[in-house]
């Protein structure tokens, strides 16, 4: 994403704590500034500020993802916006697949110290003062298992199921695409969910 983001004219860093995470990422954004820091590091002071904050993945994961909110309110610029990307837990469809699969409560993971649906994420996002301005939901894939595929516990049948639903999603165009996406969030469905916002004036 953030060699995506460099090559489309942003100047684009990266940042995570992990030296292979950095290292993996210099494998493949060599032109793109990388840094094996945390979002709470001294490196950032209070004046430090960026047009658009990205975390994918990260807020389940964190202790404390109030904390991290609240750094992103303060090193925003004026209309900056903040993108997220979470896991989608216990959404309807996750539910009803849990009642079939071999493999009940899948999504447990011991990395993850947060759980997040999207009535959960929407209210975190108010509470730290933001407002929502798009929101996107993946592909429910646990649809399969409710279709007779229980890829949970196969690794090789998962990454089959992955495959096929990325293909599908690229037979569309990319309007279509976002309709679809923008639909499986109003439904509160879809793997992950995928949210844009900017601070709440």
């Amino acid at each position: 994403f953030v060699d995506y983001a460099y090559k489309h004219g942003w100047r684009a860093r990266g940042m995570d704590p992990s030296k292979e995470a950095i290292d993996y990422a210099y494998q493949h954004v060599s032109a793109v500034e990388m840094c094996q820091i945390a979002w709470d590091s001294q490196h950032f002071n209070r004046y430090s500020t960026f047009e658009v904050v990205t975390a994918f993945w990260l807020l389940e994961h964190l202790p404390d993802p109030r904390a991290f909110l609240t750094w992103a309110r303060l090193h925003l610029a004026p209309g900056g916006v903040l993108a997220l990307c979470v896991p989608n837990e216990w959404n309807w469809v996750q539910a009803q697949a849990n009642v079939i699969t071999k493999t009940p409560n899948w999504w447990l993971h011991p990395t993850h110290l947060n759980y997040w649906s999207a009535a959960t994420l929407y209210g975190m996002l108010g509470r730290a003062g933001f407002r929502v301005m798009d929101a996107l939901g993946s592909f429910p894939i646990e649809a399969v298992i409710l279709e007779g595929t229980d890829y949970v516990g196969d690794e090789r049948l998962g990454d089959e199921m992955h495959a096929l639903m990325r293909q599908s999603e690229l037979k569309l165009d990319r309007g279509t695409r976002l309709a679809v996406q923008r639909k499986h969030a109003l439904q509160a469905c879809g793997r992950d969910l995928f949210v844009v916002c900017k601070v709440d004036a």
